[in-house]
Parts: C-alpha cells; sequence; structure tokens
C-alpha cells in the first residue's frame, strides 16, 4: 500500500456507494425531482408513441408512490398557447420537433427532462418504447443527482483484434488500454461503448475516448448528442496516429471525424508534435565493443517527443491538476483554441508544455542515442490540456439523424422479415450549462504500451496519467473525496532536467562534500 490513506478512503467509499446503490433512489436525495414532459396532443403523436405515454403516467404514479413527496410529473404541450414552450425548449435545451421516419411528414415532441431547480438533466427515451427500458432511463436520471452511488464510466477505446497472435505475422494490433480500464475499475463502474452504434447508454455518466480510430457518422451522432444532453466528454486524441513495432515507429496523419467534430467545437489539433527539452527518457538497445566482445544493452537517451510536464505545466487553480506531481504525454500535439466558436463558454487550460518546448511536423520519430534533436523553431509554451463548459451547439444542427438514414420505411419492408421497431428522428441542437468537453492531445499517453515504457524508465509504475483521469472524473462529477489524497504516495521523485554545466556542478559539490 504506497499510499494507505487513499486505498483505505477509496475502499470504504466503494462498499458504501454499492450498498446504498441497492435501496431507495429518492432516499439519497437533497431535493425533490420533478419530471417534465414535453409531449405533443395525442392526435399528433403516431400509434406507438401514444400506448408510450400511458406507460409513462402509469410509471410515473407509481414512483410518486414510493419517493415520498420527492418526485412530480409535469405534463407540457409545446405548441399550446402560440408555441411559447416550444420557442422556450428550443432555446434553453437544443428540442425542436420529431419525426417517426424518414418518410413520414408529421411533426411532434415526446422530449423528457429530470430536474431539482439548479440542475436539469434530459432522460432518453428507450429504444423498446417499453415501461422497463423507461424506468430504468428514469433510475439512471435519478442517480445524477444523488452523490451516494457508484458512477458510471463510458469508456470508447479500440477494439481488441479477434485473434492477438496476428502481431506475429507482422500485423501490427491496436492498442490495448488494460491499465486503465483496472485502475477506473477501483473507483468506478466500467462500461465498454461502441459509438458506431449511434447511441450512449443513458447510465453513462461521463464518456472517456482515448485513440478512436474509424469513428463513422452514426459514432460521431453519439459523442455529439451525449454532449448535448449535458454529459462530460474526456477525449484522448492526437493529430497522429504513432504506432510501435519491434524494430520501428512509424506515424500517420490522423483525418477522423472526431478531430473534424472537435475543430467544429473550437478545439483544433495542429498538424504538428511537440518537443520539449524538459523529457522523459526512451530505452534503446545499443550494442559497444568491450575488448572484443560485443555486448548489448539498452541506453535511456533523451527523447524530446515525451513531454515530462511538471510544475508550471499543471495549472495550480484546479483540483484537477494542483495536486498532480507530473504527467507524461507523448506524441502530444498542440491545441488551438477558436476563440470564436468557444465564445461564451467557459474555458480553462489543463497542461502546458514547458516555455522551451517547439514543435516539428517531421515523421521521423526514432529516438538517437548521438543526436537528440534540436529546435527548428522558436521555442515557446504549448497548450496540451484544455476544458470547455457551457453551452455547446450540435455538429448536426439543421441536418437529419444519420440513425434513420439507412432505413427503410415499413411499405419497403419485405414482408417476411420481422417488422422494425419504431424510430424516431431525434436531434438536440444545443447543450445545458452543465456540458463539458476536455481535450488531452495525445492518444497514446494512456495505452498499456506507453505506461509501460515510462514505468520502465523510472523504475516503478508511473501513475501521473492514471491519476489525471482520475481526478478529471472525480471534478467532472462533483465527487471530490479523494482528489486532495490521491496524489499522497510515497513515490519516486525524479530530478528535473539539467544541463551538462549543472550536471558537473553538482557532481563535484557531491564528489567535495564527502
Amino acid at each position: 500500500m504506497r499510499n494507505p490513506e487513499y486505498e483505505l478512503t477509496r475502499a470504504i467509499k466503494k462498499v458504501m456507494y454499492r450498498f446504498k446503490g441497492g435501496g431507495n433512489l429518492f432516499a439519497a436525495l437533497d431535493k425533490p425531482l420533478t419530471l417534465t414532459a414535453y409531449i405533443s396532443a395525442d392526435a399528433k403523436l403516431p400509434g406507438f408513441l401514444q400506448d408510450f405515454k400511458k406507460q409513462l403516467l402509469t410509471l410515473a404514479g407509481e414512483l410518486k408512490t414510493s419517493a415520498a413527496g420527492k418526485f412530480q410529473l409535469q405534463v407540457l404541450d409545446p405548441e399550446a398557447d402560440g408555441g411559447a414552450v416550444a420557442r422556450k425548449i428550443a432555446t434553453d435545451f437544443g428540442f425542436r420537433p420529431m419525426q417517426a421516419g424518414l418518410l413520414d411528414p408529421a411533426r411532434f415532441y415526446f422530449y423528457l427532462t429530470l430536474g431539482n431547480g439548479e440542475q436539469t438533466v434530459q432522460v432518453g427515451l428507450p429504444d423498446d418504447f417499453s415501461k422497463i427500458g423507461l424506468r430504468q432511463n428514469l433510475e439512471a436520471g435519478v442517480k445524477r443527482f444523488a452523490d451516494n452511488y457508484l458512477k458510471t464510466v463510458g469508456l470508447a477505446v479500440p477494439q481488441q483484434p479477434a485473434n492477438p497472435s496476428m502481431a506475429q505475422y507482422g500485423m501490427v494490433p491496436e492498442k490495448r488500454f488494460n491499465a486503465l480500464r483496472q485502475q477506473l475499475e477501483t473507483n468506478y463502474k466500467v462500461q465498454d461503448i461502441d459509438l458506431n452504434r449511434g447511441t450512449v447508454p443513458e447510465d453513462v455518466d461521463i464518456l472517456l475516448i482515448a485513440a478512436v480510430k474509424n469513428l463513422d457518422k452514426k459514432g460521431l451522432f453519439a459523442v455529439d448528442q451525449f454532449l448535448m444532453k449535458g454529459g462530460t466528454v474526456l477525449v484522448a486524441a492526437s493529430a497522429y496516429d504513432v504506432q510501435i513495432g519491434r524494430d520501428k515507429l512509424t506515424a500517420t496523419v490522423q483525418q477522423g471525424k472526431l478531430q473534424q467534430w472537435l475543430a467544429q467545437q473550437g478545439l483544433q489539433l495542429e498538424k504538428r508534435l511537440v518537443l520539449d527539452p524538459r523529457n522523459q527518457p526512451f530505452p534503446v538497445p545499443a550494442t559497444r565493443n568491450v575488448g572484443g566482445f560485443i555486448l548489448r544493452e539498452v541506453r535511456l537517451v533523451p527523447y524530446p517527443y515525451f513531454i515530462d510536464v511538471r510544475e508550471q505545466g499543471l495549472n495550480q487553480k484546479l483540483p484537477i491538476t494542483s495536486n498532480l506531481s507530473h504527467v507524461m504525454l507523448n506524441w502530444a500535439s498542440p491545441i488551438q483554441v477558436d476563440s470564436e466558436k468557444t465564445k461564451g463558454l467557459k474555458q480553462r487550460w489543463l497542461l502546458k508544455s514547458s516555455p522551451r518546448a517547439w514543435t516539428s511536423d517531421s515523421l521521423d520519430l526514432i529516438p538517437r542515442v548521438d543526436q537528440p534533436g534540436a529546435p527548428q523553431q522558436p521555442p515557446g509554451e504549448q497548450l496540451l490540456g484544455v476544458m470547455l463548459q457551457g453551452r455547446f451547439s450540435s455538429s448536426f444542427t439543421g441536418k437529419g439523424s444519420p440513425l434513420l438514414a439507412e432505413n427503410k420505411s415499413a411499405a419497403q419492408q419485405p414482408k417476411d422479415k420481422p417488422e422494425q421497431p419504431p424510430q424516431l428522428a431525434e436531434v438536440i441542437d444545443k447543450s445545458p450549462e452543465s456540458a463539458r468537453l476536455i481535450l488531452l492531445s495525445s492518444a497514446d499517453f494512456l495505452s498499456d504500451q506507453t505506461l509501460q515504457l515510462a514505468s520502465s524508465t523510472s523504475g516503478q509504475q508511473d501513475l501521473g496519467a492514471l491519476q489525471l483521469v482520475e481526478n478529471t472524473i472525480d471534478w467532472s462529477l462533483e465527487d471530490a473525496g479523494l482528489l486532495s489524497i490521491r496524489s499522497r504516495g510515497h513515490y519516486a521523485r525524479t530530478l528535473i532536467p539539467l544541463d551538462r554545466d549543472s550536471q558537473k556542478f553538482y557532481e563535484y559539490l557531491n564528489y567535495l562534500l564527502v
């Protein structure tokens, strides 16, 4: 137990939250909740939504009975009184009329929100429009207002290959994130998310995306709408995809839909990499001749692409980073914030490089023993981590839902196939004030391979990157109980990088003192 205080506190909280998770949901609430249903008149609703409305009213009555005064239902017709409510929810939440299919001209409203007077979250409609599914979504929404339930982290990382032995035939496997998953499971419920399905489950409290490639339009829609519902999206991404092989190190430019979506939200990843003289070394195999014998050894050479973020590079005004000793970011891209697109949003920086850092667009990333590299640009501080909070605008504003793009109408379905479940074209244009978007400009710093490299150079497990993610999750979910004690362990404190003259000074000083 490197940190007994943290380990004991973590264990107590996890056991307590799991125990309370099995009790009455409303008993843990400080304020009563109101479920507001923005539903059009029955004459405008499709038949399956008229039946679903009856199930909603029945379930609301059951919950009101068991909640002991902490739950009530309010039904509003957005199109009544000249559409005053419709205009208000369009401004506040980005709700716009739905349609039951691409070929259905009818428009109507069917949205649910849950609030306590200070905070409001949207409650998604279940895919099967069943009472059981609605109860699950409502319970997930209620838990967001209580601070004594085990939170759920949605983890979106590259899918593992079906046959891991493919790497033996020269095929590079996808990055693995087992260490990240194991670390998160000590404090949260972790749920693997396939974004390309087009939706994020309602019980997910925060969405963590790391090194995701091949994101299609439905996957982008899932990320976008989760943010529009007031969720927190934590993205670890870079402008380059770097693969480490047995005898090679390759980098390719990333031009995926996720980078394009980030740019639309005002966060641009430059097509360059940051190099910093304050860095962690890279283990490089080398040979030397000793009396005619060739010896193979591993040398630790300075590697400017492994940025050692510490001290002034960590925002000391935020609890996320104020208690961290250091964080290693590898192959990171500088972040540019578009002031026009982020107007009205709260912006806070998390990580920065040292003032002596520089950038390069070279794809030659091989570390060299005899040539560690030199700046090719005027040095300057580079932004490596940033957080935005406030009302975001959806990238799908004015567009149809991609979830309906490939679906045929009921008349086009073959008679020998089972009838498809009803679907709604639901697109939220704006997010509430609680929405957060966090970008860390390295796609690899949380992968198993990178964490192993960092551990091999320091001689012990390097927890800076994992602590950064845990602190970010706790702060985003307003659960700061472990923030102040997570980094109080007895860990080796690495020396600040020194030039050769300073090294000689301290070396000779030690000899003199002895």
